[in-house]
């Protein structure tokens, strides 16, 4: 009979014991497991947070790009400027030969392709889809009448632009004159059709 007692009290015990384990070891997979998602919320966190940074300083560095160009623009517009009053002053001054002023006008060439490709890329830095858009939605659009576009959203004046471009305030007014009439744009001000595009 003892022995009979004693095997029940065993086997109980090892039941104990083995439903204790089962106990044991579900709550360590189960803190594994909660141990496991908060680590990886936490990496989670980190990288959204190193991402908002990155952000930030992309943000930051994209700027700095868009001030810097808009600075050379106004570099460059105040070179041109400077470069059309050399003209104007050239112009009032009587040379010695036509040959001398020739050369002289040749020494202060305005926009020249050079000058308008370094325009150009620093126009693109603070208008970046402007141009595209201007070609996208007009494909005959001339390269004369890129540039009238481009200056005019920088809202210079028609004889600004001439300037500029070392021309008559009567070529830009008919390029734009051309530039209408090519597109039907009856009594369209120069202003308010950039501020459409």
């Amino acid at each position: 009979m003892i022995t009979k007692d004693l095997m029940v009290i065993f086997f109980i015990a090892i039941f104990i014991a083995l439903y204790l384990l089962g106990l044991l070891l579900i709550y360590f997979f189960h803190y594994k497991k909660k141990t496991k998602k908060h680590h990886q919320a936490e990496l989670k966190l980190k990288q959204v947070n190193f991402e908002k940074k990155m952000l930030l300083l992309e943000r930051e560095n994209t700027n700095h790009k868009i001030e810097n160009a808009k600075i050379q623009i106004d570099h460059f517009i105040k070179d041109i400027q400077e470069k059309t009053l050399i003209i104007n002053n050239l112009k009032k001054e009587k040379p010695k030969t036509k040959a001398q002023f020739l050369a002289d006008l040749e020494k202060t060439i305005i926009l020249t392709d050079d000058d308008w490709n370094k325009f150009k890329n620093n126009f693109k830095k603070v208008y970046p889809n402007f141009i595209s858009k201007i070609k996208t939605k007009y494909p005959d659009i001339t390269s004369s009448e890129v540039r009238l576009l481009t200056l005019a959203k920088l809202n210079l004046s028609y004889k600004e632009m001439a300037d500029l471009q070392g021309i008559s305030t009567h070529a830009v007014r008919t390029t734009w004159y051309r530039f209408k009439n090519k597109l039907n744009l009856k009594n369209e001000n120069i202003n308010n059709f950039i501020e459409k595009i």
